[in-house]
């Protein structure tokens, strides 16, 4: 699915708008990448990311692809591992992940570990080549640990992605820096869709030990873009 193309636009001739004298042109932001809409919600001073949040929400609930997509998901209830990890042991198959691949870890983890990434190569979406994700984060582990230890809970979602960085650094950046991760698709990746539920996040959970190399990055007045590729699996 494109997420590279962006055209968003704001109207302001309802008759609302005409009856309180408040019409006027639309506001209209064109983005050719999904980079470039990163970099622009990375110097965002005006809240757009509020309004462009809603606006994408629809754009994807409207995209075939999408559709595809959500048919082709496995039901939580067949998931026991991927619904544990979605309520609240988030944290738990992480660390699994990360005792494993350092080669020390407990039979509880292991167990966690094996069961999580059982389910997510068993899904039937496999994210396509050249597809274009976003990752939310406050360290640069993603790029710097190779290949990376643990699952990468990516989203469709630009401004989720934002918003994740965001609650990860913490109050004032105190535990880290918010980083926006635009994540190319290199090979062929099984995924677990996660917009469920009440969900609002777009989830595609990636499996573990991704080989992610950093192409380029941009120091927005809010938060740091790095535009990666995953290269590699294993």
């Amino acid at each position: 699915m494109d997420l590279d193309q962006w055209h968003i636009e704001f109207r302001h001739d309802s008759p609302q708008d005409i009856a309180l004298g408040r019409d006027r042109e639309p506001e209209v932001f064109k983005f050719s990448k999904a980079v470039d809409l990163a970099k622009f919600l990375a110097d965002d001073t005006n809240d757009d990311a509020i309004r462009f949040h809603s606006f994408i929400d629809d754009k994807l609930d409207a995209n075939t692809d999408v559709a595809v997509w959500r048919r082709k998901r496995t039901k939580l209830s067949s998931l026991p591992q991927f619904k544990r990890y979605r309520a609240n042991e988030y944290e738990s198959y992480h660390q699994a992940a990360r005792s494993v691949a350092n080669g020390q870890p407990a039979s509880k983890e292991v167990l966690l570990f094996q069961g999580l990434e059982k389910e997510i190569c068993g899904s039937s979406i496999i994210i396509p080549s050249g597809q274009v994700l976003f990752h939310g984060k406050a360290s640069r582990d993603l790029t710097s640990m190779t290949p990376y230890p643990s699952f990468i809970s990516a989203t469709l979602h630009p401004v989720v992605a934002r918003n994740s960085a965001f609650r990860r650094a913490g109050v004032d950046n105190q535990l880290g820096y918010p980083i926006l991760y635009v994540l190319t698709v290199g090979l062929g990746l099984p995924a677990l869709w996660g917009h469920v539920g009440g969900s609002a996040e777009w989830e595609l959970l990636l499996p573990s030990s991704l080989t992610v190399v950093e192409k380029s990055e941009y120091s927005g007045r809010n938060f740091l873009v790095i535009e990666a590729e995953i290269t590699k699996r294993g």
